[in-house]
């Protein structure tokens, strides 16, 4: 039984770990004004958010087409693989549906897909974990069963610098963002059934982070955590040296953040991913 793990870039799974652990990553687009950009191919984390500081266009992104997943899925049935698809909310994004639209052209039954219920290292957290369990799971339904699992107990916060980017973006009212740079408050959002909602909110990045870490409980039952920025890696290092991490199954994994989420929550954002056992 030879198994393969597919998931979509809204998981910030950089290119090192995608090859590491045999994940393939198909990519979202991310457009700015008419021009448009593979995800993590042709524009880099880094590239993003310099762009997004100078850009007078705010940007966007588009699911990957039914095709991306055709091809992907195609190469590795032409290698014997059965595969689990891992992917980002449907209530977020439309790539599950692509997903499915190219199973159906492939007319196949190796192929499942995981809706992970949310998206960032949450969701590449749990493919990380099944791509792992890849060599040793005896079928397809039991790796499915495997990142199903993973998926319940793993949770992701994301601690905002500014709250501009999502005033452009269009999700939340001008006065609000407003508001919130008057004060200095730095929001944290989190996923809950499928969907982004507030979690808390603090004075300082520093408090935001304090506060992240706390909602994540005691530390000893945490078995995997994955730390995220937005151009900002000494913050990130910063984290780390918070954290007590002797009881980790895994460990820590430092990515940056990437277009689809750095859109809304913009440049100078951090967040925390974790895995409880």
């Amino acid at each position: 039984m030879k198994l393969a793990v597919v998931t979509d870039s809204v998981s910030d799974i950089s290119p090192e770990i995608a090859k590491k652990l045999n994940i393939t990553v198909i990519p979202l687009t991310v457009i700015f004004g008419t021009e448009q950009y593979l995800d993590g191919i042709e524009l880099s984390n880094t590239d993003f958010f310099n762009r997004l500081n100078t850009d007078p266009n705010h940007p966007s992104t588009s699911q990957p087409s039914p095709d991306a997943f055709v091809q992907a899925y195609d190469k590795l049935l032409k290698k014997g693989f059965e595969i689990l698809s891992v992917h980002v909310s449907a209530k977020l994004s439309g790539t599950i549906n692509s997903a499915e639209q190219a199973i159906k052209i492939l007319d196949t039954k190796k192929i499942k897909i995981v809706d992970t219920g949310t998206a960032s290292m949450a969701q590449g957290l749990t493919a990380m974990s099944a791509a792992r369990a890849a060599k040793t799971a005896k079928s397809l339904e039991e790796l499915e069963k495997i990142a199903l699992d993973t998926s319940a107990k793993t949770k992701v916060f994301v601690a905002m610098d500014t709250m501009e980017f999502l005033r452009r973006g269009g999700r939340i009212g001008k006065a609000k963002a407003l508001l919130g740079s008057i004060l200095s408050i730095k929001a944290i959002v989190t996923t809950v059934n499928g969907e982004i909602v507030p979690h808390s909110r603090a004075r300082t990045i520093k408090k935001a982070i304090s506060t992240m870490i706390k909602d994540m409980g005691d530390i000893n039952s945490v078995s995997e955590i994955a730390i995220l920025h937005g151009n900002v890696p000494e913050t990130a290092n910063e984290i780390i040296e918070q954290l007590n991490t002797k009881n980790l199954d895994q460990p820590i994994t430092i990515t940056g953040i990437g277009p689809v989420v750095g859109t809304h929550a913009g440049p100078g954002c951090i967040a925390i991913a974790f895995s409880i056992k």
